[in-house]
């Protein structure tokens, strides 16, 4: 049965924590790639999940059979979880730890914030008709959003007070704090040249955008956005099946991931371990990329299939030949090295796009 890992998070016990949303369950992976899953106790799905400043997680539910029912859900390292059911009409998205200590979330027609001490929640209208998708906390300490399929970002300040602000295309998913003190977010949409195009915009806590750097590859349908421990910003790229990195000068690199565009990475998130952690849900994978570009995928469902079976699209994308290799003392586990040459395949130190090189046709060997 597919189990859809989906959200994906940091947790305070320096392991890495997910939802999953086909099985209803939480999953907890190691540093080493251990996977332990808590089922939830009432029927329904799981999305997005965050760590709060309470030393828990805290992740968005949605009831089975569409009974309008939502809740957000509250998970201790130990496994132990509580569901807390929202108000009508608050149904939680995306997430985040907010400077006061509540968790915020964006929702349908507003954002919605919950105090875990008091156990209260509260919301606030945007005041037009829009629908917040991404959320974060910005360093300006104002909860910045994004607006699905809208070429907007909002700010909601800890007055209640919220603005608007212009964005050079539709926004397509998540936003986070930069590692420059600035917002980063992805858009798709017009550009340069008559063509659709995704790009990585930065934008200042005063509302201007600074920077609007155009992917490697135009439909890579970049969606999932964080600050990663090298002090760049990375990204998931679903259509092409990829890792994005970008740097605050704007040099973007790309990391094609061994299952290619089957993989379709989802959410991503920056861990203890000098990592950075990502969903694959329609693999059932959760996947780790170093800063250097090595990638590990760890099946939450185990392996039947054998490496030879495992293999790029023919449409390749990237000059890379990666080892795919099954460890030895962990079932659940493929390990894709970089290259050699992977810096002077990938680095593009003008942060432009380019021609790419045709590679080999098979991991595995």
């Amino acid at each position: 049965m597919p189990v859809e890992p989906w959200g994906i998070s940091e947790g305070p016990d320096g392991n890495v924590w997910f939802t999953e949303a086909r099985a209803n369950r939480i999953g907890r992976i190691t540093p080493r790639g251990g996977i332990t899953e808590f089922p939830i106790p009432r029927r329904g799905s799981p999305t997005d999940i965050t760590c709060g400043a309470d030393g828990n997680l805290w992740f968005s539910w949605s009831e089975a059979g569409g009974s309008n029912v939502y809740a957000l859900g509250r998970v201790h390292t130990s496994g132990e979880i509580t569901l807390f059911e929202t108000p009508i009409g608050l149904a939680p998205q995306q997430l985040t730890s907010g400077p006061d200590g509540a968790i915020w979330y964006a929702t349908v027609g507003g954002i919605g914030r919950f105090d875990p001490i008091n156990w209260s929640f509260e919301a606030f209208s945007p005041k037009r008709d829009v629908e917040p998708w991404g959320i974060t906390t910005g360093p300006d300490q104002n909860l910045w959003f994004t607006i699905l399929l809208e070429p907007a970002v909002g700010r909601l300040t800890a007055a209640g007070d919220v603005g608007y602000f212009q964005a050079p295309a539709p926004t397509l998913g998540g936003i986070a704090a930069g590692p420059d003190g600035n917002l980063w977010f992805p858009v798709y949409g017009p550009g340069p040249t008559p063509a659709d195009i995704a790009r990585i915009v930065r934008m200042t806590p005063a509302g201007a955008v600074v920077s609007d750097f155009v992917v490697r590859f135009p439909t890579a349908l970049p969606y999932a956005i964080t600050t990663g421990p090298d002090g760049n910003v990375w990204f998931t790229e679903q259509e092409i099946g990829s890792i994005g990195r970008v740097t605050p000068a704007g040099s973007i690199i790309d990391v094609l991931l061994p299952s290619g565009r089957s993989g379709r990475p989802q959410f991503i998130t920056s861990a203890a371990d000098g990592n950075l952690w990502f969903t694959e849900p329609w693999l059932d994978r959760i996947g780790r990329i170093t800063p250097n570009g090595e990638v590990t995928e760890f099946s939450i469902r185990g392996y039947p299939w054998s490496s030879s079976a495992w293999r790029r699209p023919s449409e390749a994308i990237q000059r890379t030949w990666m080892a795919a290799t099954r460890s030895a003392d962990e079932s659940r586990r493929r390990v894709a090295r970089r290259p050699r040459d992977w810096q002077r395949a990938r680095l593009d130190p003008e942060g432009e796009g380019g021609q790419a090189d045709e590679a080999p046709g098979a991991y595995g060997g």
